[in-house]
């Protein structure tokens, strides 16, 4: 089994197959495998479909996705093939539940998604400035999202990524429209302008 092509995903299991120098690291390995094969499918699928609206480029979403798919967690896998091959070489197989893997990347969404949302609601009675930071901070957080959703519709097509999606790009147009509702002028004499240039810089970047 070890040399030959692990099973192929089902529509309840996942598979996963590494080879490592111990038996703890052949199974993070083989995790990273089995969410990396996910990862290409998304890439390959993304690429050849569309670009995300107009806030978002195929190349930024792919740069999210290769950068944030190999942190997706499972928590629920069993290791059901292992060997030794040799004092440095430990090789393992793994399987996940597909189900409660889709069901627990839902709960994250939704529990970010609600957070955010929280978040969001405080910033109405803030100053202009704390409302620009928040809702800049927020627009980031909820573009972290995108790999997730792009993964569970990859996963299961019932799921409505436009609907998942118009969160994201409804977070980022409000920043948006709050960054270009904001003007400021800052002015200083010549001992303070080295301050000034980095109050600048902060507000800009």
């Amino acid at each position: 089994w070890i040399c030959s092509v692990p099973p192929n995903d089902t529509r309840t299991k996942m598979y996963g197959l590494a080879i490592a120098e111990d038996r703890d690291m052949a199974i993070k390995s083989a995790l990273s495998d089995m969410i990396a094969k996910q990862g290409t499918t998304i890439e390959s699928t993304f690429d050849s479909k569309e670009v995300v609206e107009q806030f978002y480029s195929s190349s930024v979403v792919k740069f999210d996705i290769k950068s944030s798919v190999s942190k997706i967690k499972v928590n629920n896998y069993k290791v059901i093939k292992s060997y030794r091959i040799n004092y440095n070489e430990f090789a393992v197989m793994i399987e996940t539940d597909k189900i409660k893997f889709i069901q627990g990347l839902k709960n994250d969404f939704d529990v970010e998604k609600k957070a955010i949302d929280q978040e969001y609601d405080t910033l109405a009675n803030q100053d202009i400035l704390h409302r620009y930071n928040g809702k800049k901070t927020l627009a980031n957080r909820a573009s972290k999202l995108i790999p997730l959703i792009l993964m569970l519709n990859t996963l299961d097509k019932s799921i409505d990524k436009d609907v998942k999606m118009k969160f994201v790009l409804a977070k980022k147009k409000a920043f948006l429209d709050e960054a270009n509702s904001l003007k400021f002028y800052i002015s200083g004499n010549k001992k303070s302008m080295p301050f000034v240039d980095k109050i600048k810089n902060n507000l800009v970047h």
